[in-house]
């Protein structure tokens, strides 16, 4: 599967807007409020900015699928959220991408540890980072939701694989 990941430049910030206030996106989120596009721009403007931020395009060959947003909570822990387009989903591109980016975050960053929040209910989600070698940390109550904490401790450069 032909997919990679590129830095996120101003002009995708529309893109990645689009697919994070899809109704579908939203069920999934903490968040399940629409963003306006004034509140997301500032928003994404600061993530570009921010050394500790990194948000990557999905892409293959012909156009941007998704995106993967990291963001450096503590020393050398990145807590990573992504979402795929609704035409994307299902064919095997996330997972390609969640281990890319798990990748360049231990190389890149000196990740050590790499934390993802998932609503319990979403088992594709959970069953996707676990195939990408995360395990599970603890379950919380958070804003009405039960989430699910699962990490990756980078003991390598790759990413293992449960």
């Amino acid at each position: 599967m032909n997919t990679w990941l590129r830095e996120a430049k101003p002009e995708d910030e529309s893109f990645i807007l689009e697919i994070r206030n899809a109704e579908d996106v939203r069920a999934w989120s903490k968040n399940q409020e629409v963003i306006s596009e004034a509140t997301h721009a500032r928003w994404f403007e600061s993530q570009l900015q921010d050394p500790k931020s990194l948000i990557w395009i999905i892409e293959d060959k012909i156009q941007p699928l998704g995106y993967i947003r990291s963001k450096e909570t503590k020393d050398r822990t990145w807590q990573l959220s992504f979402a795929l387009g609704y035409g994307a989903r299902g064919q095997g591109y996330c997972n390609t991408a969640i281990q890319q980016a798990c990748k360049l975050l231990i190389e890149n960053q000196g990740a050590q540890c790499l934390l993802a929040e998932v609503i319990s209910a979403n088992s594709v989600v959970i069953h996707l980072l676990k195939k990408s070698g995360f395990v599970d940390k603890r379950k919380t109550q958070e804003v009405g939701f039960e989430i699910e904490q699962l990490e990756l401790w980078a003991m390598c450069s790759e990413p293992r694989r449960v």
